[in-house]
């Protein structure tokens, strides 16, 4: 498991005498272990419909693009930092002589069909109520009853991220002080066009998929696969989208992290 690793330290009080020395109390220090985390590339980002969030939003999809691929980084080094020690990784994928650009540069990416990880549902038939399934997921849809379960998760497919070059990976993880790596491979949004709701006020159904991939501090995989989110827009608000969603999205992969 991916824990916290407990330390205990003697701390030694009073003068030494010629035939002990006393201890008089005991402390535990507790280590946390350390996590550099990867924003996805620029091109790896998939936006179905985002045309309706940038107009209400008065936006371009470039400054879209930015704006997720930022707050997606932020919060999920705001999620992991309760549990590890995290770094985010410096520079910008513009600028060639980055780090994140230079890894971006040996990381190539596998596509295989997956089960989702997790997958949050904000089901408008259940009055607003949502519901967190890491277990069994029940996939809302219009064509769907409430009964209608999945036994398992749905399959979609995965962008797991590969390393061409062991040690880059091991020597930037030497550099940040961290045990092991979180790739955030891909960004993914889907509107549901036949789900719309009021296309006049951009109010439709989106799933958003966040893909991951978890190694050590020398690339060895050890975790990885797509955190997914079903809701229903409310006008393209960007708030509901970045804070609520993204939220929702890195707090599953942090958690999965923490259970291993």
């Amino acid at each position: 498991m991916i824990k916290k690793i407990i330390i205990p330290i003697l701390f030694v009080f009073g003068l030494f005498t010629n035939t002990n020395a006393q201890v008089t109390s005991d402390s535990v220090m507790m280590v946390k272990k350390g996590i550099l985390v990867i924003p996805f590339h620029p091109l790896n980002y998939f936006a179905n419909g985002a045309e309706f969030i940038c107009a209400a939003n008065h936006i371009t999809p470039a400054e879209l693009d930015d704006l997720i691929r930022n707050k997606t980084e932020k919060l999920m080094l705001e999620k992991l930092s309760s549990n590890f020690k995290v770094k985010g990784m410096e520079g910008k994928a513009e600028d060639k002589t980055s780090d994140v650009a230079f890894l971006y540069s040996y990381t190539t990416y596998q596509q295989e069909m997956k089960k989702l990880n997790a997958y949050y549902i904000s089901d408008p038939t259940k009055n607003g109520k949502n519901s967190l399934l890491p277990t069994k997921a029940k996939k809302y849809n219009t064509k769907l009853t409430n009964n209608d379960e999945l036994a398992s998760y749905p399959e979609h497919r995965y962008f797991k991220a590969m390393y061409h070059n062991d040690t880059m990976i091991e020597g930037f993880s030497k550099q940040y002080g961290t045990d092991y790596v979180l790739n955030i491979d891909h960004f993914e949004m889907q509107t549901r066009y036949d789900d719309c709701h009021d296309m006049e006020k951009n109010v439709f159904q989106r799933d958003i998929y966040l893909h991951y991939t978890f190694t050590d501090n020398k690339g060895k995989f050890i975790d990885g696969g797509v955190a997914a989110i079903t809701y229903n827009s409310k006008g393209g608000d960007l708030n509901e989208l970045l804070e609520t969603n993204f939220g929702t999205l890195t707090q599953m992969i942090a958690d999965r992290i923490w259970d291993l």
